[in-house]
């Protein structure tokens, strides 16, 4: 649960919720599991709380009008406020 919870982002009563409603855990393991998160409301003894919220939006705004060739990458670079070399390797290094 602890691992789910880090890579999604979701809490531990979600998690535990979505599993009952699936039928995944059974009703009582939910109610079992439920008094477990209700002793700590934040949650500390789950995973390892230190997850980031990374947003990638603009990331995919850039590479699709560069991809459909509406900016150069020289704007692309601009935009991003890197200079054209870092640009280069950190956005198109696989491409």
């Amino acid at each position: 649960m602890g691992l789910i919870k880090d890579k999604y982002g979701i809490s531990a009563g979600a998690f535990v919720m979505r599993a009952s409603a699936l039928e995944v855990i059974a009703k009582h393991r939910m109610v079992h599991l439920f008094q477990k998160i209700r002793k700590d409301p934040f949650e500390l003894h789950i995973g390892s709380n230190n997850s980031t919220d990374d947003s990638t939006r603009f990331g995919q705004l850039l590479m699709r009008a560069l991809t459909e060739g509406n900016i150069s990458h020289t704007k692309a670079a601009e935009l991003t406020g890197l200079p054209y070399k870092d640009f280069i390797n950190q956005y198109l290094k696989n491409e």
